[in-house]
């Protein structure tokens, strides 16, 4: 296992309720230790994911890897895996980008300011 968290593909976050996260990544153990980082900070960017592991704990929500892969191919498996099983915890439904995450939806009046 510890080489395989060296390596790229698709993770996800499991809680008790059944509910998940589900992430992509070029380093398995980077990723984990930044997620826990923000989750313990109470920081995270998932609102849903944090309130989980407050509830929970951390010992209760699972980590796990769901795929390896090339690091070219882990957003195309993310997304088929967010179309998929529609997570509760992941906050943008389109995997790769941060759109709606960090500032939410996009006003028109926005939209007009950056074009």
């Amino acid at each position: 296992m510890a080489k395989t968290m060296n390596q790229a593909g698709i993770y996800e976050f499991r809680s008790p309720s059944g509910k998940v996260y589900i992430g992509s990544t070029v380093c398995f153990s980077n990723r984990l230790s930044s997620h826990l980082h923000r989750l313990r900070r109470g920081v995270h960017h998932s609102a849903p994911l944090q309130a989980a592991y407050n509830k929970y704990g951390e010992s209760e929500i699972k980590f796990s890897i769901v795929l390896v892969c090339s690091r070219e191919n882990r957003v195309f498996y993310e997304q088929l895996l967010l179309d998929a099983l529609t997570p509760k915890y992941n906050v943008s439904p389109t995997a790769g980008s941060p759109a709606g995450v960090l500032y939410g939806p996009m006003s028109a009046e926005r939209k007009q300011k950056i074009s």
